[in-house]
């Protein structure tokens, strides 16, 4: 029995009790005549909390707020794997509207019926294809690139996830930035409007500490990613450190045997040469090893929730695969002291110590690697 994630799935309720929930607020506390909040309490409540810019609208006390068809929302959504749930509340009409699916693919129902309601019942014009100013192309330009989301997890090994899967913002041929498949215009200095739905706005700014921010009014934070932290730089040193290990497996024995045949009465080799090229492999193997298991766990999907097994239920492979990272940490220290002595004592060819040398670096950016991931505290 797999365990549903905290805080999100731990409290149900039924349909019923949701409607006296909402008519409860609608009534700023009052329900069958009986008074549950103060009358100040659920319209402080109802009030803004938070926004990262005045001109957007953000958090109310316990819900998010919008304007969306000359109506003023606040409202709340509620996500399992199998469940789906919206609640909107509209205080000036006395209005209240829950949405609530049991299937996955329920999680594009609820935003599709709650816009229908509002444009049956509260139908506004078409709104106008807004453009962007002039300028706005060399004013978006910095903020272009990568980006990850502010409620990403960066301390445990979930930290994963963001680093491959990023968000990105991009400029298309009609002057629009595009995040995540959606376009936006600039409608006044730093405040963006998605194309076609003038309720969703976002600011991009520069924070104190440099950092460059996409901010959104439901709210949605993301920050430009730095450049040690993209998905391809992360690819590339995989991908690389791997084949070149892998070289290293195949070529060393080959290379053994060839030398061997040649030169059977030659001088061995010396015993820290030997240890150093035994060193790179062990770690180029475990490597393997390790890469292969995290692998196996995030795709590891439980068909209950559509999500990855590790986020609902301890997996004890990650614990050896913790394990092995700090043997990995160890090698690659160890590979890097074989380099120098290396290049001290002359061990092999030129080309065979700068070779030896590429893999000591690797090995340190692969464990960099671990420790960006918060694999290897």
């Amino acid at each position: 029995m797999f365990q549903l994630p905290y805080p999100a799935g731990s409290l149900s309720a039924t349909a019923t009790d949701m409607a006296r929930f909402m008519i409860a607020h609608l009534q700023n506390g009052e329900l069958d005549g009986r008074r549950i909040l103060q009358e100040e309490t659920a319209l402080q409540m109802h009030s803004q909390l938070y926004t990262p810019d005045p001109r957007l609208e953000s958090m109310a006390h316990g819900f998010w707020e919008n304007t969306e068809n000359g109506q003023r929302l606040v409202f709340h959504g509620g996500d399992i794997a199998q469940f789906h749930s919206g609640l909107w509340l509209i205080p000036g009409q006395s209005v209240g509207l829950f949405i609530s699916t049991n299937s996955r693919g329920g999680y594009d129902a609820a935003e599709p019926m709650k816009n229908a309601f509002l444009n049956h019942y509260y139908p506004v014009a078409e709104p106008p294809d807004p453009q962007s100013a002039a300028g706005f192309a060399e004013r978006i330009a910095p903020y272009l690139g990568g980006y990850t989301a502010a409620d990403s997890n960066f301390t445990t090994y979930e930290k994963i996830y963001g680093v491959f899967s990023p968000i990105n913002a991009s400029l298309d041929s009609d002057g629009k930035l595009v995040i995540s498949g959606v376009r936006y215009a600039e409608v006044e200095p730093g405040l963006l409007q998605e194309t076609g739905e003038p309720d969703n706005q976002w600011v991009y700014r520069t924070g104190p500490d440099g950092r460059l921010f996409l901010m959104g009014s439901e709210p949605l934070h993301m920050f430009r990613t730095p450049w040690y932290g993209s998905a391809n730089l992360h690819l590339t040193l995989f991908l690389s450190g791997t084949l070149l290990f892998l070289g290293a497996l195949i070529a060393w024995p080959i290379g053994f045997l060839r030398w061997r045949k040649k030169s059977p009465a030659s001088q061995p080799t010396p015993l820290p040469a030997r240890l150093a090229r035994w060193a790179a492999a062990l770690f180029g193997l475990l490597w393997l090893v390790d890469l292969l298991g995290i692998m196996s766990i995030f795709v590891d999907i439980l068909p209950e929730t559509g999500g990855p097994r590790i986020i609902y239920e301890a997996v004890p492979l990650m614990n050896i695969l913790l394990s092995l990272s700090y043997v990995l940490g160890g090698l690659a220290l160890a590979i890097l002291a074989f380099a120098l002595l290396a290049w001290v004592r002359r061990y092999w060819s030129l080309g065979g110590r700068i070779f030896y040398t590429l893999l000591a670096l690797l090995a340190l950016l692969l464990t960099w690697a671990l420790v960006y991931w918060n694999l290897l505290p």
